[in-house]
């Protein structure tokens, strides 16, 4: 999870931070052995994403940082099988409702 100090993304973007693959990856080392599936959620801040055309949202980027975890994890050893869905919140659920 992002701390004041600390995000996987960088301010509008899908992709995960190098920075922040050790982390997903030992996450990946626990989960991976269980058989439960997994719902991953993307989320943004609440800072409209600027787009020319307005068709890029922060609903699609949540839904790409979503995606990106997932492929990490993937990568990593976590089974295709135990996703259970990808889901892009935008701003919708903030951490700090305030």
């Amino acid at each position: 999870m992002d701390t004041e100090r600390y995000s996987m993304f960088d301010s509008g973007s899908a992709r995960i931070r190098k920075d922040a693959e050790p982390a997903f990856k030992e996450i990946t080392d626990v989960i991976k052995h269980y058989p439960n599936t997994l719902e991953i959620y993307g989320h943004t801040d609440a800072k409209p994403f600027p787009s020319r055309t307005g068709s890029y949202t922060n609903w699609e980027l949540s839904a790409d940082r979503a995606n990106s975890a997932r492929r990490l994890i993937e990568s990593q050893g976590f089974p295709a099988k135990n996703v259970d869905s990808v889901v892009g919140k935008a701003a919708s659920d903030p951490k700090l409702p305030a």
